[in-house]
């Protein structure tokens, strides 16, 4: 069955627009990360035979009003350790820092039986962390008109130039609606996703609009569903691949790994939605159009 061959294909394109209403909802409520916002970040090893979770360590951190903390553990089974990692911004208590990190470091130290002195302390002001988030920005918007010069000087059209390009930045917004619901915080790391994003994304809309305007054997429903076909491979086996890596990542504790894997994984799902439903439908319109 080809679902373009019908004459209601255009209704399709109100399910990745009604995403795209809830996504921008959404999207303000992301957390961000330490290296972004500023803040203060602990790590600390211990054994592996340390049986201390996530939450009693903010439970045993929770009476001095630390903003935006989180807490991960990451664990090597290779040699027998695991690490702690804290992290806060803005705090909003009467300790001056100093203080706070050494009362930090005492509770901790009894919580998990370290020696203070073992604990590793790194302070990342919010003139850094805004100059992280800026240079995150311009990279994210270079990486966005590069791509646009690109496909325009390849397919020589301004309208599929423009397809291609709405549905990479869909795919980001898809990418930051899953963040925000799954509360994956906005960091040097996810925004590095955000970036691999553009370029995994743009492919399968690259492939669709090659097969619809450069080759001529078949209907334009048959191309159109013969790119969807590939596209869906592609997509679903990278998908497939990623979502291994975050189960991979959520078993040992590898926390950043598993964010970047995650919001790759919900780009990817959004880029289905985007592509085939989104730039499919307006491409088919166009050409039928243009004929």
């Amino acid at each position: 069955m080809n679902i373009y061959a019908t004459k209601y294909y255009k209704y399709y394109i109100l399910i990745p627009l009604t995403l795209a209403v809830i996504a921008l909802f959404l999207v303000p409520t992301i957390p961000k990360g330490v290296d972004i916002t500023g803040g203060t970040s602990i790590s600390v090893i211990v054994p592996t035979s340390v049986n201390v979770t996530a939450n009693q360590v903010k439970s045993a951190l929770s009476g001095l009003n630390l903003k935006n903390l989180q807490v991960s553990i990451a664990e090597n089974p290779l040699n027998n350790q695991k690490m702690y990692m804290i992290e806060y911004s803005n705090v909003e208590t009467q300790l001056n820092s100093t203080n706070l990190v050494a009362t930090i470091k005492d509770k901790l130290s009894s919580l998990l039986g370290v020696n203070p002195k073992d604990i590793n302390v790194q302070e990342i002001g919010p003139a850094i962390g805004r100059t992280f988030w800026n240079s995150s920005i311009r990279a994210l918007i270079l990486a966005f008109i590069f791509m646009a010069s690109v496909v325009f000087i390849t397919f020589k059209e301004i309208a599929p130039s423009t397809y291609v390009v709405s549905a990479a930045m869909l795919d980001v917004l898809y990418a930051l609606m899953g963040m925000a619901i799954f509360r994956i915080p906005l960091s040097l790391a996810t925004m590095a996703a955000l970036l691999m994003l553009v370029g995994y994304s743009v492919d399968t809309d690259i492939l669709l609009t090659t097969r619809v305007l450069k080759r001529r054997n078949g209907s334009l429903d048959e191309r159109v569903l013969g790119a969807m076909k590939t596209g869906v491979t592609m997509s679903g086996t990278t998908i497939g691949a990623l979502s291994v890596m975050v189960v991979a990542s959520w078993i040992l504790h590898i926390q950043t790994l598993m964010f970047i894997g995650a919001t790759l994984v919900f780009g990817l799902v959004g880029d289905l939605i985007s592509t085939w439903l989104m730039n499919a439908v307006i491409l088919k319109w166009w050409v039928e159009r243009k004929s």
